[in-house]
């Protein structure tokens, strides 16, 4: 069932960013879980696979794709989750009880890399099934891990992954399918270098792209989906201010993105965010692009707001449009 007064905000937002010519990709932190599942609620948790309770939990992550593909159609692309590969946003049954992030490997607590990449490999399979089945145009997104133990092991469970798909053992539950373009059509990753080596992106997607190859899947496109630079980052650890930190992050920006298109398979990057967000969790709070909405000069840009706006539209292109929603 729907929320009315939640359907007809999301109508609106989808509506308004579609007729302006914007394409959007939808992604999910949590999963849908049924009742009784043994899981904390409202959480990134997955039963342990094989139970009831899993293969409940994968049929309504089916169920919901259908529905949400069908009721906003604009929305063609939809990222089935988000950083799996971290211990915190693929863990098992209760885990968000602890109160732990992304703490080392507990075998209580968290399945082992081999267990998310598989895990994750049913998730994109029930997704992209129930995608399919509401709007026959739309698309799974890879749900994209991040190099937060670095891109060797980022690329790891990319391999993982892979080998369960080629295993003829998945999707768990159903058929057993070996066609990657049947679990995801698009491949997707988080590329962040926060001491602006961009070199890093480099080599950390060419090994990703290896391994997308070796398996026949080197003609699929990818997505960046996230991808930045937190101001808070060089205050702590450079003493800088926060306008220094963003200045000189800024600075990485153009050899970033040129590392992008030296990787040859990479289609889209999504820079993470467009705003600052100053009561948000962690280190979130200063990504943005911009000001948060909320400041004293309300919406104006940042330096990588500024850098990221001539990357795109050349070095004197006119940025005075930036700044109409500056308060006076």
């Amino acid at each position: 069932m729907w929320k009315d007064d939640v359907l007809k905000r999301y109508h609106g937002y989808v509506d308004d960013l579609a007729g302006r010519g914007i394409r959007i990709l939808a992604m999910n932190h949590n999963y849908v879980q049924p009742s009784g599942h043994g899981c904390t609620e409202n959480s990134m948790e997955m039963p342990h696979p094989g139970t009831e309770a899993y293969f409940k939990q994968l049929r309504l992550i089916a169920e919901a794709y259908e529905l949400l593909a069908k009721e906003f159609p604009q929305i063609l692309y939809w990222e089935c989750g988000n950083e799996v590969n971290m211990n915190f946003y693929l863990p098992k049954p209760n885990a968000c009880k602890n109160g732990t992030k992304n703490a080392d490997y507990n075998p209580e607590l968290y399945y082992t890399n081999q267990e998310k990449a598989e895990i994750t490999a049913d998730i994109c399979y029930y997704s992209s099934m129930g995608v399919r089945r509401g709007n026959p145009n739309a698309f799974v997104v890879f749900p994209a891990p991040t190099p937060y133990r670095g891109y060797p092991e980022m690329a790891e469970f990319f391999e993982y992954t892979y080998r369960a798909i080629e295993s003829g053992k998945f999707p768990r539950g159903l058929e057993p399918d070996t066609n990657p373009d049947n679990y995801f059509k698009v491949q997707c990753w988080h590329a962040y270098n926060f001491g602006g080596e961009s070199e890093l992106l480099v080599t950390g997607g060419k090994m990703i792209y290896d391994i997308m190859r070796a398996h026949g899947d080197g003609g699929k496109k990818v997505f960046i989906t996230e991808f930045g630079y937190h101001d808070s980052d060089f205050v702590k650890t450079r003493g800088m201010t926060r306008e220094e930190a963003d200045r000189t992050q800024a600075g990485f920006l153009p050899a970033d993105f040129e590392a992008f298109k030296s990787i040859g398979c990479v289609e889209t990057v999504y820079l993470f965010r467009l705003y600052d967000w100053m009561n948000g969790p962690g280190i979130e709070t200063d990504f943005g692009l911009f000001t948060s909405p909320s400041c004293e000069n309300g919406i104006i840009p940042k330096e990588k707001g500024l850098a990221a706006y001539r990357i795109f539209n050349g070095e004197n292109a006119d940025a005075s449009a930036l700044y109409r929603y500056k308060k006076q």
